[in-house]
């Protein structure tokens, strides 16, 4: 299954099946601001170059400006943000908004690469979003490729690659993940779990209980077994983000590095000061996988 993203062509390369599809690779960057403003609404502005830039509600005491739309021809690995970019998402905020923000307000950027189908587009904005999924059987082994697609539509897109499969497995089963929730998303409402853990963790401090819903939902209680102090917790690092937590991060979802605690699962690094991502990372790096919360909530 060739899922690579901007490194999709690579693979087929790599295999010796080479195929017809052409990858054009567009970067989009963000930057993060404090808080434009005070109420809960996403905000869609409309650039004069008929590009839109989304304006988000983002961890709480943050906005999200993005994004861009630019070729990119370098290693995906080193993608950044230009300075081009952040005069031109700047600008555009600056056009719509009272609170006026400059390069000084940013507190996080970052950049993405997007791998699309090439068409008849000359500018990368015009770009097809829409993907394209092939079987190869032509060597030993069945090659599912994957061009284009955003994560947007991760879902439907692997329910058609795995789709992609039945001619290889006949007796393959259904899809089965239309109406299934996602992971931690088995819920009624944010507020009946609210609820449910105010009453069961009353001594959960509330930012991290609030943090917790909007991340984990009722994975919550996962982190939480057993714990029935906030001394059962373990250390804190910092901002809430307990030695418990940690522990689920590294032995569930397969944290390997701080980057991966503090930006790919949560977004704390917004908030922890450079010593404290500095001890996260000794304690994360002289960390395995194996029993790290075992002498904690038992």
């Amino acid at each position: 299954m060739n899922a690579a993203g901007p490194w999709v062509e690579s693979i087929t390369d790599q295999v010796n099946r080479k195929e017809s599809h052409g990858i054009q690779l567009v970067k989009g960057s963000h930057i993060v601001v404090p808080k434009i403003h005070n109420d809960e609404h996403a905000y869609i502005l409309q650039n004069e170059d008929q590009h839109i830039v989304f304006v988000l509600p983002f961890e709480e005491d943050y906005s999200i400006v993005g994004t861009t739309d630019v070729d990119y021809q370098g290693d995906p690995q080193q993608v950044a943000i230009s300075q081009d970019e952040i005069d031109y998402l700047i600008d555009i905020n600056n056009q719509y908004f009272k609170t006026q923000i400059s390069q000084s307000d940013i507190v996080h950027s970052y950049s993405g690469v997007r791998p699309l189908l090439k068409d008849e587009a000359e500018d990368a904005k015009a770009v097809t979003r829409d993907y394209t999924i092939e079987l190869s059987q032509k060597g030993h082994a069945p090659l599912v490729n994957i061009y284009g697609a955003k994560i947007t539509t991760y879902r439907t897109l692997a329910e058609a690659a795995v789709n992609k499969l039945n001619k290889v497995f006949p007796k393959m089963k259904p899809a089965w993940t239309k109406s299934a929730a996602s992971p931690g998303g088995d819920l009624i409402s944010r507020e009946s779990l609210h609820s449910q853990l105010l009453a069961d963790y009353p001594w959960l401090p509330k930012p991290v209980l609030k943090r917790f819903i909007r991340q984990y939902g009722t994975l919550s209680y996962q982190i939480l077994e057993n714990c029935h102090t906030l001394e059962g917790l373990g250390e804190d690092f910092g901002h809430g983000l307990y030695q418990k937590e940690l522990g689920y991060l590294i032995e569930k979802e397969w944290a390997t590095s701080v980057d991966d605690v503090i930006w790919r699962r949560t977004k704390l690094g917004l908030k922890l000061s450079i010593d404290q991502k500095a001890q996260l990372s000794h304690y994360v790096a002289g960390k395995s996988d194996a029993n790290i919360t075992e002498k904690y909530c038992a």
